[in-house]
Formats: structure tokens, C-alpha cells, sequence
């Protein structure tokens, strides 16, 4: 994929049909393993023409320190609005996208809260912990 080129339009150009929210998927995809070539699946394999796409992550741990892909799809998926599902899947995990509308959905369920919006009621429950400091490391 070139700079500057969309997921989607990549998938396109392999003959996949994407739809709006496959579209949305595959960016967040695209972003997440840092392009295609880390992908864990083959992209023909995934259904990017639903209203939600899932493949299965076989790259063993998600973390949130080391490694902090666990960190990282956390993040992305409120600053992208999309709603993320991981469940087993033999020895690998299933993870599956839902984009969700910034506002609302389907409902009348409020819409899809922002990172800040999340920390800050986490924050109203749990107060932060000091930084670690030289003398404390």
C-alpha cells in the first residue's frame, strides 16, 4: 500500500467488496499490525462487506507494557469509535470490529465514549496513582 493510500481502496483494488464500516475496519486493521504485510490472515479471507469484520489474531499475547498492543487496540478503538470484541478461538484469539456512530446507535444507547471520556469517569471512581519517581524505581 502506498503513502497516503486508504485501507479500504487497497482492498478494493484486490478484487474485495468493502462496505462503509469494512472501510472503517480496515484502517483500524491497517493501523493496528502497521500495514498489511503484519496482517495475521490472508485479507480475502475476512469479510470486509458487513457491518462488522473479525479474523483471527494469531501473534500470540496482547499486553499492555511490554508489548502494548492490548494498550494500543484500547486506544484506537475509542479514537476511532469502534467497538471491539476479543474472544478465544482454539489457541489464537477472535477479534472482531463494530464501528458505532460518534452520537448514537441503534436504540437510543448513548454514543461511542471518547479515551477522555472514559478516563475521566475512571478517574471519578480511581483516584491516579503518584509516578514513580528515581527513589521509588
Amino acid at each position: 500500500m502506498s503513502e497516503g493510500e486508504h485501507a479500504a481502496e487497497y482492498l478494493r483494488r484486490q478484487g474485495l467488496t468493502v462496505s462503509e464500516h469494512g472501510a472503517r475496519c480496515a484502517e483500524f486493521v491497517h493501523w493496528f499490525y502497521r500495514g498489511w504485510h503484519h496482517f495475521p490472515q490472508q485479507v480475502e479471507r475476512v469479510k470486509w462487506d458487513n457491518r462488522f469484520v473479525e479474523w483471527v489474531h494469531r501473534y500470540g499475547d496482547l499486553c499492555t507494557f511490554d508489548s502494548p498492543d492490548l494498550t494500543t487496540l484500547v486506544l484506537m478503538a475509542h479514537d476511532l469509535c469502534i467497538r471491539v470484541e476479543i474472544e478465544p478461538a482454539m489457541r489464537y484469539l477472535r477479534i472482531r470490529l463494530h464501528p458505532r456512530d460518534l452520537d448514537a446507535i441503534a436504540g437510543g444507547w448513548a454514543g461511542h465514549p471518547t479515551m477522555e471520556t472514559v478516563l475521566a469517569r475512571w478517574r471519578e471512581r480511581n483516584p491516579a496513582r503518584p509516578e514513580p519517581t528515581k527513589e521509588t524505581r
